[in-house]
């Protein structure tokens, strides 16, 4: 297991590199735009991330909230909110529960199909490069005041829900100075109706490149385009112990 804190890369001919992402990915196709993306973030060192834990605090609705994530690559997700914990939302590849004290409550699932590793920039790259994913042309749009290049990925999974088959697409931003993932936003389904669907988009910043990772320390949520939820990191640790038993809803 490596713990990484906070740290900052000041590389000035990697800078440099830098500066020609845009120009040369928009020449390229979208698969090695990604690939190049990829090794921005860390190449082989991403492609050793298993597990992750975070440690930091979310902000929403003007109240802040001390919250420890774990997740693995398969898709398995736990936010633990409050020291000591007083609720806990656990996602699985067949959907979410969220636990307070001993009461659980079963989310539809299709709430955040597919969404699982969206939030966790790295873990979201890795389940990308091993999911087959068929990349879309790559565009060139700006984002928050910077150039970014916009992407489509769409993986073979899919889930027939009621009767429909919603599949695993999501547009994917990357910043067009750095090679970072800027932001990934897909549509999400309301938990008592397919016929109300709604973009949700995680926006990283912050990045700090520890171990041969990049990271981002400041993640945004935005629903409909509006900031609903903010998640400061203070620490990161790759490849922790993180065996199945954390997300059975039973268990802790």
């Amino acid at each position: 297991m490596e713990t990484v804190q906070k740290s900052v890369c000041k590389s000035t001919i990697l800078c440099i590199v830098l500066l020609t992402f845009a120009g040369s990915a928009l020449a390229q196709a979208p698969a090695d735009v990604f690939a190049l993306s990829l090794s921005r973030h860390g190449g082989e060192s991403v492609r050793t991330v298993q597990t992750v834990r975070l440690t930091g605090q979310t902000s929403s609705r003007g109240t802040k909230t001390d919250v420890v994530i774990s997740a693995d690559l398969d898709g398995f997700v736990r936010y633990d909110y409050g020291q000591p914990v007083t609720r806990s939302v656990i996602h699985t590849p067949k959907g979410e529960i969220e636990k307070s004290g001993d009461a659980l409550r079963y989310r539809s699932r299709h709430v955040g199909l597919f969404a699982g590793l969206d939030l966790l920039s790295i873990l979201g790259l890795r389940r990308l490069e091993t999911a087959g994913t068929v990349w879309g042309e790559a565009k060139s749009e700006t984002e928050s005041g910077r150039s970014v290049v916009k992407m489509r990925a769409e993986t073979s999974q899919q889930s027939i829900q009621y009767g429909r088959v919603l599949k695993d697409a999501a547009d994917i931003r990357i910043d067009g100075r750095t090679g970072w993932v800027s932001s990934i936003e897909r549509l999400q389904y309301a938990a008592n109706s397919l016929d109300l669907a709604f973009p949700v988009r995680y926006a990283f910043s912050d990045y700090r490149e520890i171990g041969g990772l990049a990271f981002p320390f400041h993640i945004e949520k935005y629903v409909r385009d509006r900031l609903v939820e903010a998640l400061t990191i203070t620490s990161l640790e790759v490849n922790p112990s993180v065996p199945r038993s954390v997300f059975d809803p039973s268990g802790r």
